[in-house]
């Protein structure tokens, strides 16, 4: 039997859930000295309701035990059969917007009273074992988009080419230039409080090194050849992820909200990780596509 895992997105959104329910509860065990406070409470209030509908809406278990699925979540509880389904589509184009902010890969399940079910990539940390699963269990019932499984390696017979790289200029991007500014406020901080330093200054590093990771993770860049597909970062020096184009079976770019448009790479165990490229602009974008049509690597 294989069951889902969530990811970290899911846990956030709980996180996020909890973060505004105790805000919430303060309000109330203080009381409301005037409407300015009811009415915040009550756009908090909403808030929680709309994180916990989305979260309750997406945040499925999914549990495939041979041709009988098994979908659990808050509010609900389905077994789908065999003869149930009509179709499965492993890369389909789905959009989320409302609970990521994004349209991004999911499998998707045509059921034959016409009703459908979504598996969405980003949402489970083990998406590759799932789609394994269905692939294998389900044969007959997924939609062909190109013969992936006979892909084969051809490193051992053809000459590795020169590598090509996508990328354009991390330090005008939007994530270099919050990288840059943020810098400079922390090393002008002396000169505005006109105190000396002491050793308490140094809790700004935490939030500083938070600052620079989660801009600077947003800032990956590819380099690619004839038989590999390397991802690099501007200012993460320890970023340096190796594909074998042969282990690529799709690819599609999603712009996941309130982060940079990135690379999305499924390999032939469907196992599926993006990577943001914030300094990559549209000419950039368009002649990765080319080059990933062009190695034979379906784009979603």
């Amino acid at each position: 039997m294989t069951r889902s895992r969530f990811s970290y997105i899911i846990y956030l959104n709980y996180f996020f859930v909890l973060f505004f329910i105790g805000i919430a509860a303060r309000l109330f065990s203080l009381g409301f000295k005037n409407r300015k406070q009811e009415i915040g409470t009550v756009i908090i209030l909403l808030l929680v309701l709309f994180l916990f509908y989305v979260t309750a809406k997406w945040a499925n278990r999914i549990s495939i035990d041979g041709p009988t699925i098994l979908i659990k979540g808050l509010f609900k509880r389905r077994v789908i059969n065999y003869e149930e389904i009509a179709s499965i589509n492993l890369f389909s184009i789905e959009d989320f917007y409302w609970a990521t902010g994004l349209t991004t890969v999911a499998t998707r399940l045509t059921l034959g009273n016409g009703g459908k079910v979504v598996i969405a990539d980003p949402f489970y940390k083990n998406i590759g074992e799932i789609k394994s699963a269905l692939n294998e269990n389900f044969k007959e019932k997924i939609e062909p988009f190109q013969s992936f499984l006979t892909k084969t390696a051809s490193t051992n017979t053809v000459l590795e080419s020169s590598y090509e790289k996508f990328s354009g200029n991390p330090y005008t991007s939007f994530n270099g230039l919050m990288i840059f500014g943020w810098t400079a406020f922390i090393l002008s901080l002396p000169i505005f409080i006109k105190r000396p330093l002491v050793p308490a200054h140094l809790f700004v590093l935490f939030p500083t090194i938070i600052f620079y990771l989660g801009f600077g993770y947003q800032l990956n860049y590819f380099l690619i050849s004839n038989q590999h597909l390397i991802v690099k970062n501007h200012f993460l020096f320890w970023v340096n992820k190796k594909y074998s184009i042969s282990d690529i079976i799709a690819a599609n770019f999603e712009s996941p909200y309130r982060r940079s448009r990135g690379l999305r790479i499924i390999k032939k165990d469907f196992k599926s990780k993006l990577y943001c490229a914030g300094s990559l602009r549209d000419n950039h974008w368009d002649a990765l596509r080319e080059k990933l049509k062009e190695l034979q690597i379906h784009f979603v």
